[in-house]
């Protein structure tokens, strides 16, 4: 057994919180199985660049690799098996209906026809993404000259320059999300086992993982060719044995980040809690680790064909040379998918488990949320034990070839992270946005700046103190600055200077009512803050614990969607121009930035934006410091919203569950109805 890296992590692993109620999250991990009926190893082809630098242990042979997946099994092994084990969610596409409707099924055309040749490409808005460049799934996508849009188990394309539905197409099994790649759309599908039993599902891949001992949980990803908007094919499918973390198109490639889970197998079970007992299963459990075949152990894809082939092939394995005790069992794979080919790109799997995924330009960081999972799941009974102080730990990969992803680094920071957020690279600084709880359960925030050294990414400055007592409500990173919103009773601003990496700065911190879940960036040093109006908070955290424990936040009396123009270019005096709240009125999706989307074309000009809210289209401009709000009636026919609108030319296409409005942009009236 040869090293091909230097240590591994040692104390840098994705730790968990026991309890003994699988409540773990951390780096380490497994998938059991038998050994009978291996699938063949998949000869992967990837040029010459070593996958792993430093940190992390790899193998030169699958002999030496399955000989420490079972050290590291036995090692985190114990009376009741592996606690983090996951469920059956969906098998592979196998074949698909196509359910072309005619045009004048959807009803007349604006105008009389022309070809597609004919017709130019409108301009249109994008995903409102994380980062620009780098584009996230949704449930429905433009590309100026149709619109996509998934609707569980069909897709829906609809012409945007003359609004006619184009086509209707079924998918093999419902969608979550999508990514549109040219002509080619990436479905995402994923569910529960009660999904899958009702008839979705390859029956020969989910025996095989049942084979081996694998944890149910899978991802199929459908591609579905759009060339013809007339005529759209399934052309593919691919599924793989473990859960979608997250999607990416970085540098036009599609990034899947995905969580393989714990193995099922016939675990003894402690029938007491005595040492002697609890060293008796152990030991029993240990044994059926190490009868484990390296299939267990290992990501898998499925074609549909009935071959079950691996990810990632033994040398782009990667195992923490010492687990961190109670770490999660699993393993993290980063892989690219180009649609237009038989099979996905070569996986980079690292021994662990994670909950976040973020990208910017020729990187990658995956990481586990240093959830304090104890405080937030037990309740009431959280303020009669000591708070666990969490820790994010993160992977950072280079993502430059197409081909497959290389690991680079990893580091750690105290805390929990709020979400994706929370993460932003800048000028070769990885910002941290990280909030601690003290024994107390007071709640701190605050933004470590971390720089890869090496294979480490080490902390070179930190701020803390920010919304003290408070939860973090919203996150953004612009150039060198971080915005931070944080909440109990009012709605703290915080402007943090990271332009000295080595030393952050509070800049300044602006009180209002209120909250914000959504900083949207603007021109002219502004920010729109979008949440929710607050007019009262109770002194009791909604999980029964005392004001400020970390499970829930305070009960607030919220009075209707709020909208706050804030100027910060003055960091230290950060002050409001125009505020408007809308009472009785709530985003359909309140929690996703994808529910707001930008008119690409008055970007230079404070912003327009439309927001679907229960009280029907809501457009927002802001302009000369002021806000100015436009609500459009419910569409004829009705339909029920569904959260998302674009922006095509000169109109705005709002989705609804029985069709798509077609209204003007610049007043929101409606100008035509296409019909699903």
């Amino acid at each position: 057994m040869r090293m091909t890296v230097r240590n591994a992590i040692a104390g840098t692993a994705l730790i968990g919180v026991g309890l003994g109620v699988g409540l773990t999250a951390g780096w380490a991990g497994s998938t059991g199985g038998d050994a009978a009926a291996q699938p063949a190893a998949r000869a992967i082809t990837r040029d010459t660049t070593p996958v792993f630098h430093g940190q992390l242990v790899s193998y030169n042979s699958c002999d030496a690799l399955l000989a420490a997946l079972r050290a590291r099994g036995r090692q985190l092994v114990g009376p009741y098996g592996f606690s983090n084990g996951g469920a059956i969610i969906y098998g592979s596409a196998t074949q698909s209906l196509s359910l072309r409707v005619p045009a004048a099924a959807a009803g007349p055309a604006l105008s009389p026809l022309k070809s597609d040749a004919q017709q130019q490409t409108l301009t249109h808005s994008d995903t409102n993404n994380q980062v620009v460049g780098v584009d996230e799934p949704d449930i429905v996508k433009t590309d100026g000259k149709v619109m996509v849009s998934l609707d569980g188990q069909q897709l829906h394309i609809v012409d945007v320059r003359q609004p006619r539905l184009r086509s209707t197409i079924a998918l093999p099994y419902p969608g979550s999300e999508m990514l549109l790649a040219g002509d080619q759309i990436v479905v995402l599908s994923g569910g529960s086992s009660d999904q899958n039993s009702s008839g979705g599902g390859n029956p020969v891949f989910l025996q095989n993982r049942y084979r081996y001992g694998v944890g149910t949980t899978s991802t199929t990803a459908t591609i579905v060719d759009i060339t013809n908007p007339d005529n759209p094919r399934v052309a593919r499918s691919f599924t793989f044995d473990a859960g979608e973390l997250a999607a990416r198109v970085i540098n036009g490639t599609i990034r899947l980040v995905l969580n393989s889970p714990a193995p099922t197998a016939s675990w003894a079970t402690a029938r007491n809690t005595s040492g002697p007992e609890l060293a008796r299963t152990t030991k029993i459990n240990q044994s059926i680790v190490d009868a484990l075949t390296l299939d267990a152990w290992l990501p898998h894809w499925d074609s549909g064909d009935g071959k079950t082939l691996r990810v990632s092939s033994c040398d782009s394995v990667a195992i923490p040379s010492t687990p961190a005790k109670d770490a999660a069992v699993g393993m993290v794979t980063v892989l690219s998918l180009d649609p237009t080919k038989a099979a996905p790109g070569a996986g980079t799997s690292v021994f662990g488990a994670a909950t976040t995924a973020y990208a910017e330009g020729a990187h990658l960081y995956v990481s586990d949320s240093g959830t304090d999972t104890r405080q937030r799941f037990i309740g009431s009974m959280a303020p009669m034990l000591p708070p666990v102080k969490p820790v994010v730990h993160l992977l950072e990969f280079d993502v430059t070839n197409p081909a497959q992803a290389q690991f680079l680094a990893s580091g750690s920071v105290n805390g929990g992270l709020h979400d994706s957020y929370a993460l932003s690279e800048y000028q070769d600084s990885l910002r941290v946005t990280t909030t601690t709880t003290d024994a107390s359960y007071t709640t701190s925030t605050g933004i470590s700046v971390l720089q890869r050294r090496g294979d480490k990414l080490v902390q070179v400055g930190q701020v803390g103190g920010l919304g003290t007592g408070e939860q973090v409500y919203a996150v953004r990173y612009i150039g060198d600055r971080g915005y931070v919103v944080t909440f109990k009773q009012i709605d703290p601003l915080h402007v943090v200077d990271l332009s000295n990496p080595a030393k952050p700065m509070l800049s300044g911190t602006l009180e209002i009512t209120g909250f914000s879940t959504l900083l949207q960036p603007l021109p002219h040093h502004q920010l729109l803050g979008i949440g929710r109006a607050v007019t009262g908070s109770s002194e009791t955290n909604s999980c029964g614990g005392p004001p400020g424990a970390n499970c829930g936040g305070p009960i607030e009396t919220t009075d209707g969607l709020q909208m706050v123009l804030f100027d910060v270019t003055n960091a230290a005096h950060p002050k409001v121009l125009a505020k408007q709240v809308l009472t009785g009125s709530y985003g359909v999706d309140p929690n996703s930035p994808h529910t707001v989307t930008a008119d690409p074309t008055a970007v230079t000009d404070g912003g327009y934006f439309v927001m679907p809210s229960t009280n029907g289209l809501l457009g927002l401009r802001v302009t000369k410091g002021r806000i100015t709000v436009t609500t459009a009636p419910f569409s004829t026919p009705y339909t029920v919203q569904t959260g998302r609108a674009v922006f095509a030319g000169s109109h705005v296409f709002e989705l609804g569950d029985r069709g798509v409005t077609v209204r003007r942009s610049a007043d929101l009236k409606q100008s035509g109805f296409v019909s699903f």
